[in-house]
């Protein structure tokens, strides 16, 4: 698991530096309006994408890890096909839906240019569904490097050719159909080289050191599915909601600055991102034979280091970010330090709750996970409404910050109460 973080540390902080020197390209192509459309029409195919995942990826990083051993070559077999055909439906029941619904929605939403784009926002999120569905089983059988490497640096290194490319040919500001086009290719070759990838896990199915656990059956695997996918829906508004909360309320000037400043809270967030990429499974594991101290151990270990690095991240953008931000993006963008320091509290509180989510998940309390999902939504999507008619882009920061501290507080209660597991971060 060591080695598993340290790779997706490492490029977890390539894809970082690759995403800002995009996001340094993307200012300079396009005037702030163009950018706002494009970073919202990005995060509707993320939320997008969420359901058509249908819950799959933490399906995967339950069942797959369990399937693994004596037998597991039966038993990985029958649960991909399960999986695929979950991921068939999902899509086939949410696109004809998608596409009905999207025109009205952009324009309720104050992005009315975006609603031509529902065929656009469908495919890149049906292609992203499938990247991650991939990359979660590449996960759950260990294949660390290759996960890693496709997870964060391939896709934002072909996206920064991709706007090098644009950048250099171009000789005006661009719309934002030309880089979602761009982005949109992006995804293509990223999720084929996902499923590409996948035969590499044939060597694990088998082994000597446990017996498989059989694949649940198919109504026992749509049901766990659907329930994650449900919250996965909800954890839209939990995490990124925010950004079309803004536009409801501001003009798509106030939308970019945010969108940028939301790109930066990664940098405070890269660790506890890590810790969802390689801790999971090992819960699952270690549950599943019964070893609760160790389970406390690895989660409160996480909380601590996730709280460490977190902290530290945001102390110096507290110190050095707005003359940062100023020197990466301009003098418009550095106007938005202030509600960066509010996004990013909000962060170093998630750390140090530590993988409380990822415990209930992993665990089977998947329901009482979907409850706090939907509590810290509701006040992330209600707040932000309220607080920014009044403050702007401090009130939906603000709003996010408590709806994501209601998330965690739920959470470590459940985690504490169900399962008799401290997961929050250790001051010893």
């Amino acid at each position: 698991m060591v080695r598993g973080g340290l790779l997706f540390g490492m490029a977890r902080l390539g894809g970082l530096a690759l995403s800002l020197a995009a996001t340094a390209l993307l200012v300079r192509l396009a005037s702030p309006a163009d950018v706002g459309s494009y970073l919202l029409l990005l995060q509707a195919a993320s939320g997008v994408g969420l359901a058509f995942q249908l819950g799959l990826v933490p399906a995967v990083l339950r069942f797959a890890p369990l399937a693994r051993g004596a037998g597991g070559k039966v038993a990985t077999a029958v649960l991909r096909r399960r999986l695929l055909l979950l991921q068939l439906a999902a899509w086939g029941a949410f696109l004809p839906l998608l596409l009905g619904l999207w025109p009205a929605l952009a324009r309720r939403l104050g992005a009315a240019e975006l609603g031509t784009a529902g065929l656009l926002v469908a495919g890149f999120a049906a292609l992203l569904a499938l990247q991650q569905l991939a990359n979660g089983y590449l996960r759950a059988f260990q294949r660390y490097a290759t996960a890693a490497a496709l997870d964060s640096l391939v896709p934002r290194l072909l996206l920064v050719a991709a706007l090098v490319a644009l950048w250099w040919g171009s000789r005006a500001p661009l719309p934002w159909g030309a880089l979602a086009a761009a982005a949109l290719l992006v995804q293509v070759l990223s999720a084929v080289a996902g499923v590409v990838a996948l035969r590499s896990t044939t060597g694990g199915e088998e082994g000597p050191s446990r017996t498989a656990t059989p694949a649940p059956p198919l109504p026992v695997l749509a049901e766990v599915a659907a329930t994650l996918g449900v919250r996965g829906m909800l954890a839209l508004f939990l995490y990124s909601a925010d950004l079309w909360v803004l536009s409801a309320v501001r003009p798509h000037e106030d939308v970019a600055t945010y969108g940028v400043m939301l790109r930066l809270v990664h940098l405070v967030a890269v660790v506890p991102a890590l810790a969802t990429l390689v801790v999971p499974q090992e819960l699952s594991l270690l549950h599943a034979a019964g070893r609760r101290a160790e389970v406390e151990r690895l989660a409160r270990s996480t909380a601590t280091l996730s709280t460490v690095a977190a902290a530290s991240t945001a102390l110096v953008l507290l110190l050095a970010g707005r003359p940062l931000l100023r020197l990466a993006f301009g003098p418009a963008y550095a106007a938005g330090w202030g509600y960066l320091l509010l996004l990013c509290a909000g962060r170093v509180i998630d750390a140090a709750a530590g993988p409380a989510a990822m415990l209930l998940q992993m665990t089977g309390e998947h329901r009482r996970l979907l409850a706090s999902t939907a509590l810290g939504g509701a006040i992330t999507v209600g707040g932000g409404l309220l607080l920014g008619r009044a403050w702007g882009a401090y009130g939906v920061a603000g709003g996010a910050t408590l709806g994501l501290l209601a998330f965690d507080l739920a959470n470590v209660r459940n985690a504490w109460r169900r399962l008799g597991v401290r997961t929050y971060v250790s001051l010893r």
